[in-house]
């Protein structure tokens, strides 16, 4: 982590992750949603903050065998490089404000992000997992796949509200600086 502060991060970093951020979410991520409505992908497990494993299998039964084969598609092509594409836009984007902040003790503030991308992969692979498998139930993994789900959530927004914090502690410190 004192590595952090040696990072020769400026705005223009940050810019870009924002662009690469905001152009994948205005034209893949939609785009991504309609094929994935083509495909027949008319619930969304990922977009939901807390399921039950009955929710799940719920879920995945009522999609037919190619429908869970696109939603296994889908995971392992377009949900692999979304995630990156918003933990770099969050870590960046993080480290950034802390250099400019000045606070070392606080800079494992980028370990949320980096936790929301990792429990985003473990929910796609253990859903897809299950998607694969079904009509066999892992109750267990179906669970393990909702805690997953959960946590990802919890640290995303956890990892937006410290960049807004952060912006504002920059602000009211460039204030009090004039």
């Amino acid at each position: 982590m004192k590595q952090l502060f040696k990072l020769k991060l400026n705005i223009y970093h940050v810019l870009l992750v924002l662009f690469i951020f905001a152009i994948f979410t205005a034209t893949i991520l939609p785009a991504e949603a309609i094929r994935g409505v083509e495909a027949g992908l008319t619930q969304s497990i990922d977009t939901s903050i807390l399921y039950s494993v009955d929710d799940l299998y719920t879920i995945i039964s009522g999609y037919s065998r190619e429908v869970r084969l696109a939603y296994i598609y889908q995971r392992f092509t377009f949900d692999l490089i979304w995630p990156l594409v918003y933990g770099a836009f969050i870590v960046v984007t993080t480290t950034y404000l802390l250099i400019k902040i000045k606070i070392k003790r606080i800079n494992s503030l980028i370990y949320f992000p980096l936790a929301a991308v990792g429990l985003d992969f473990l929910e796609n692979i253990s859903v897809s997992i299950l998607m694969f498998i079904y009509p066999l139930r892992i109750n267990a993994l179906a669970l393990l796949a909702s805690i997953f789900t959960t946590l990802k959530w919890i640290t995303l927004s956890y990892s937006f509200i410290q960049i807004i914090i952060l912006i504002v502690v920059l602000l009211i410190i460039k204030t009090k600086k004039k």
